[in-house]
C-alpha cells in the first residue's frame, strides 16, 4: 500500500539535500530599521512627521510656531483634564496649553513690535473671563492653521461664542477705566484677528474693529496699555520699519488691474458709507502702486463714524457691493502689507489661503449680474500676488 507519497511524487534524498542546502545558502535579509522618531514631541506625532527631538522646542514646532510638548500622546493631542478654576469658569489642561501657544506665537501682530503690550494683557487676563475665552479662541484657530489640521476648530468656535456673549454683557456695564478697559479692547482686537483667520470670517472683522474704535472715542473708557496705539504711532512705526527692512517688489501692473476692477464698482455704490469706503480703498490701491509710506488705518476708522443702522446695512450678507469692496481692500492690504512689513506678515503665511476662500465665497453668492466684478480678484489670487515668496 502506498504511503503518503506515491513513488512518483516522493522526493528523493538527493532532492531533499539540495533543497536544504539552498535554504541554508539563502541570505537572511535584515529587517529594516525603524525610521520614525520614538521619542518625538506630541505635535510631530499628531502631524505624522519625523521629529528632530530638539528640546525644549523641536525645530519643526519652532519653525511653524506650534506648541511643542514631549510625553505620551492620546488620540487627539491636547486633551481636557480635570477642570481648573479661573475667572469664575472652568478651564482644562488643553486650554492652558492653548494659552501657552497664545503667549508665545498667536498673539496679534498689532501694535507693531507690541509683544510687551500682549505680555501685559496676559498678566491680567485671568481676571476677565471674556478676555481668556477670546485669547483661547484665537490660539485654537491659529494652531489649526499652522499645523494644517482642524483638530481645534470646535474649541475655537466654542471659546469665541462664549467670549462674544460675555463681552456684550461687559459692554453694558458702567464706566470702564484702567485694566477693565484694556481687557475689553484687547478681547475685541483678539476676536478681530481670529475673524481674519476664519475662512467664513470676513463679515465679522469690522464689527470687532468698530467696537475697538468706539471704545477709543468713548469718554467713559480710559485705556492704559493701548493708549499709545494710535494712527500716528502706527504710521511712525511703519516709517521706521521701511527704513530698516528690505522691501519685496511685487510690481505695479497687478495692482493697476485691481484698481481698474475697483473703479468699475463705483457706479454700484449708493449709501454714504459705501461711497466713503470706496474712496478710501481706491486711494490705498492707487498709492500702493508707487509708495509704501502709508497705513491702512483709514479703512478701519471709517466704520466708527456711521450710525448702527448704517453700519448694519453695510455689513448685511445681502450687501453684495460692500463685499466686493471688502475683498478688493483685503487683497491689497495683504499684498502690499507683505511688501511693507514682511517681518510681521511672514508669520501669517496661511493668510493668502483665507483671502482666497473669501474671494471664492463672495463669487459663489453673487447674483449673476455681479459676477463680472469679482473676475479680477480671482485672477489676482491665481497669480499668487498674495503669496509670500
Amino acid at each position: 500500500m502506498a504511503g503518503l507519497y506515491s513513488n512518483e511524487a516522493s522526493p528523493s534524498e538527493n532532492e531533499i539535500g539540495a533543497r536544504d542546502e539552498a535554504i541554508i545558502d539563502r541570505k537572511i535579509i535584515p529587517r529594516r530599521g525603524h525610521t520614525k522618531s520614538r521619542r518625538g514631541c506630541v505635535t510631530c506625532k499628531r502631524r505624522r512627521v519625523k521629529c528632530p527631538e530638539n528640546t525644549p522646542v523641536c525645530r519643526n514646532c519652532e519653525r511653524l510656531g506650534l506648541f511643542c510638548q514631549y510625553g505620551a500622546m492620546g488620540d487627539s493631542g491636547i486633551h481636557p483634564s480635570a477642570p481648573l478654576q479661573s475667572t469664575g469658569g472652568h478651564f482644562s489642561i488643553g486650554d492652558f496649553q492653548l494659552f501657552h501657544h497664545f503667549v508665545l506665537y498667536a498673539y496679534p501682530p498689532l501694535p507693531i513690535r507690541g509683544k510687551a503690550v500682549w505680555d501685559g494683557v496676559c498678566q491680567f487676563s485671568h481676571q476677565f473671563d471674556f478676555l481668556i475665552h477670546a485669547m483661547l479662541a484665537l490660539s485654537a484657530s491659529h494652531f489649526d492653521l499652522c499645523s494644517g489640521s482642524e483638530g481645534h476648530k470646535t474649541q475655537a468656535l466654542s471659546h469665541r461664542t462664549t467670549a462674544i456673549a460675555r463681552i456684550n454683557k461687559a459692554l453694558n456695564s458702567p464706566a470702564m477705566s484702567g485694566t477693565r478697559g484694556d481687557a475689553l479692547y484687547a478681547a475685541l482686537m483678539v476676536l478681530a484677528f481670529q475673524s481674519s483667520y476664519m475662512s467664513d470670517g470676513m463679515l465679522e472683522i469690522y464689527p470687532m474693529i468698530r467696537g475697538c474704535m468706539m471704545m477709543l472715542k468713548s469718554a467713559s473708557v480710559n485705556l492704559s496699555l493701548f493708549r499709545q496705539f494710535t494712527v500716528q504711532d502706527h504710521e511712525e512705526q511703519v516709517r521706521t520699519i521701511l527704513q530698516s527692512e528690505p522691501l519685496s517688489d511685487y510690481g505695479s501692473p497687478p495692482l493697476k488691474l485691481l484698481l481698474e476692477s475697483l473703479r468699475a464698482i463705483r457706479p454700484l455704490c449708493q449709501t454714504k458709507l459705501e461711497i466713503d469706503y470706496f474712496g478710501i480703498v481706491e486711494n490705498i490701491i492707487a498709492m500702493s502702486t508707487y509708495s509704501q509710506a502709508f497705513s491702512f488705518f483709514e479703512a478701519y476708522q471709517v466704520f466708527s463714524q456711521p450710525t448702527q443702522e448704517e453700519f448694519n446695512a453695510f455689513m448685511s450678507p445681502r450687501n453684495y457691493v460692500a463685499q466686493l469692496l471688502m475683498i478688493h481692500f483685503f487683497i491689497v492690504e495683504y499684498a502690499v502689507g507683505l511688501k511693507m512689513i514682511p517681518s510681521i506678515l511672514s508669520s501669517m503665511r496661511f493668510k493668502s489661503d483665507i483671502i482666497r476662500a473669501w474671494v471664492t465665497e463672495v463669487e459663489r453668492i453673487l447674483p449673476k449680474d455681479y459676477k463680472c466684478y469679482v473676475a479680477c480678484p480671482i485672477e489676482f489670487m491665481a497669480m499668487g500676488c498674495c503669496n509670500i515668496p
